[in-house]
């Protein structure tokens, strides 16, 4: 992802490099105000503010406050795929060891709902006649797409990624076939290998976002089935103060 949006800063130049800090600004007032909800305990919308302050900024220490969020509404296992997620972007981390102890507590309290409860010893009783109509059914729960959602805003990034730096090599090309293109001399050896370059940060730019695009569509049929249900409240602590764009 890193080197994808180097490519595009190179391309796009100044207005890219502006387009960056706006994000960046944006990416910052997103992550305070979910800090805020956080504090006074609104766990859900924190969580929206959080996957904004993400697809602005793609920091991976973001994952860490939206786990903590989907722990507080006991949604155990979409917490522990986002610690998962933020092993993969930072194979590296200084605290490898404590994330994946937390994704195995997190895995764990999961395991044990789905277990079913033995029923409480019944007294014998003599039996007597009686009409039982049983209760309907619970309700389904309905399921949140926390890392569809998120990957939707990734690649909804790269495709206009691509649809920016295939409209400068069109531009650009359309301006050196007028200019130098039509001298004896023809352009020169710069020219040209800048006009490939933007052409194949365009074509990278779109398989990358042809994969995230059929990631996105999977996660948004697999990940509802992924239930999250109620146990115990241990909580993973946010950290903000450790949050660094």
């Amino acid at each position: 992802m890193r080197g994808t949006v180097l490519a595009v800063l190179v391309v796009l130049s100044g207005t890219s490099v502006a387009r960056a800090d706006d994000n960046l600004t944006k990416a910052r007032a997103y992550f305070q105000a979910g800090v805020d909800a956080y504090d006074e305990g609104k766990y859900e919308v924190a969580l929206r503010e959080f996957q904004h302050s993400h697809a602005l900024s793609h920091n991976p220490a973001l994952y860490f406050n939206m786990a903590a969020c989907e722990e507080h509404i006991d949604h155990f296992q979409a917490a522990s795929l986002l610690l998962r997620q933020y092993l993969i972007e930072k194979p590296d981390a200084d605290d490898k060891t404590k994330v994946e102890a937390r994704i195995q507590v997190l895995e764990t309290r999961e395991e044990a709902m789905k277990r079913p409860e033995a029923p409480p010893p019944q007294l014998k009783t003599e039996p007597t006649p009686q009409i039982v109509v049983a209760p309907p059914p619970p309700p389904e729960p309905k399921r949140k797409r926390v890392i569809s959602w998120a990957l939707l805003g990734v690649t909804g990034g790269l495709a206009l990624g691509a649809i920016a730096t295939g409209s400068y090599t069109a531009v650009n090309h359309g301006q050196l076939k007028d200019s130098c293109g039509a001298t004896a001399a023809g352009c020169s050896s710069g020219q040209i290998d800048g006009l490939k370059s933007a052409g194949l940060a365009t074509d990278v730019l779109i398989g990358v976002a042809a994969a995230a695009a059929i990631v996105t569509v999977v996660m948004f049929v697999v990940e509802p089935k992924l239930g999250a249900k109620k146990i115990d409240h241990a909580r993973l602590r946010l950290t903000p103060a450790g949050m660094v764009f």
